[in-house]
């Protein structure tokens, strides 16, 4: 019976450290995604992505118009050819010449700065995020410089030609998205130090005993400054 009785307690604790080990990678994942789409913060995210991610395509959402609007180069047979068809044409163009590539590396390097900047500041709240984020961008780096110089061999843009038959690049696709989620997470983490928000669920920095040292710290401030102005 004890042998039973200490096996369901080591099962019963596993599966409680699984259960907290889920909750902690949903709670890493979800407030960070809230805090991006929470009512306050909407318009700089808005703002954020639009001048981060849509200026930083604009030579693609060009080639775009070029190609699906003003026929540039045109098919041979337009009347086969959609407007869809042009658009995703387009960009099988730009994603042969590795376009979205470039635009992967270069967005998830400016957000390593950032992210060591709170770092040299001696800002370490959310330190454990901001560390596994340095490594997914770092990862994605790499893994993006290597994947673009392979297809450095792929044909030149101008030899190819308007048609239905596109095709998408799922390994440049990827990076593009994995880019993006890295840059809006780093984006968000630095919302959240900013703005001081409590989370002590994901930020180890923020425990009731440091919180309580700060409080003291600034009433003990606060109390000098009083005496101050009462002499």
């Amino acid at each position: 019976m004890k042998v039973i009785e200490k096996g369901r307690k080591v099962v019963k604790t596993f599966l409680d450290f699984i259960k907290w080990i889920l909750c902690k990678l949903w709670n890493c994942f979800w407030i960070p995604l809230k805090t991006f789409f929470s009512k306050t913060n909407i318009v700089r995210s808005i703002l954020w992505f639009l001048f981060t991610v849509g200026f930083s395509l604009i030579g693609t959402l060009i080639n775009v118009i070029k190609v699906a609007v003003f026929d540039i180069p045109q098919a041979n047979n337009l009347q086969n050819v959609s407007f869809l068809d042009k658009v995703c044409s387009s960009l099988s163009f730009d994603s042969r010449a590795g376009t979205f590539y470039t635009f992967s590396i270069v967005l998830v390097a400016s957000v390593l700065y950032p992210l060591f900047e709170d770092f040299l500041k001696h800002e370490w709240h959310y330190t454990h995020l901001r560390i596994v984020t340095i490594i997914v961008a770092i990862l994605v780096l790499v893994f993006g410089g290597v994947f673009y110089s392979f297809s450095s061999i792929n044909p030149a843009t101008s030899e190819l030609s308007v048609s239905s038959n596109w095709h998408i690049d799922w390994a440049q696709f990827t990076f593009v998205i994995l880019s993006v989620s890295v840059a809006a997470y780093s984006y968000s983490i630095g919302i959240m130090v900013e703005s001081k928000d409590n989370h002590p669920e994901i930020d180890d920095y923020a425990d009731k005993d440091t919180q309580s040292s700060e409080q003291m710290a600034e009433r003990a401030v606060n109390d000098n400054g009083d005496d101050n102005i009462e002499i």
